[in-house]
């Protein structure tokens, strides 16, 4: 996959989605924005779900991105006004690189953020009778009268 470069032919469908994304992060994360927050408090109190692990610097640029909209106390229609597309870009950017060949998902979910899951491993992989239960799960629903 190669890298998004925001000014290229298809820069609009990039640039929609950039706007898109930015709205949506921006709205999910109203209830973690608090007035007397610093950009860090911010970045750390959205992404704590990554526990202990180290904030990778494309993942704390686009929510500073975000932050900055919280701080000026804007609209989602202003968000989406303001957005260029490169914040976004950069995000995706920094996602594609971290592809390699070969790589599974899990292995691209697990080495996504370094240190998450804390302690490494295979945490994130589905155990294996998930499937077969979701399988049958929807031909139950697929063949119910």
């Amino acid at each position: 996959m190669r890298p998004i470069d925001p000014y290229v032919s298809v820069s609009i469908k990039a640039q929609t989605l950039a706007k898109y994304h930015a709205v949506i992060t921006f709205l999910e994360t109203e209830a973690n924005y608090k007035p007397e927050m610093t950009e860090e408090d911010f970045i750390k109190n959205c992404l704590a779900f990554l526990g202990c692990a180290k904030i990778p610097d494309f993942l704390k640029s686009y929510y500073g991105f975000i932050y900055e909209f919280h701080v000026s106390g804007v609209s989602s229609d202003t968000v989406y006004e303001k957005t260029d597309g490169r914040a976004f870009t950069e995000f995706a950017n920094a996602l594609i690189e971290r592809i390699k060949p070969g790589m599974t998902q899990i292995e691209f979910e697990n080495n996504l953020v370094e240190g998450y899951p804390v302690g490494g491993g295979d945490k994130l992989k589905k155990p294996w009778w998930v499937n077969p239960i979701r399988k049958i799960i929807d031909w139950i629903d697929d063949n119910w009268k």
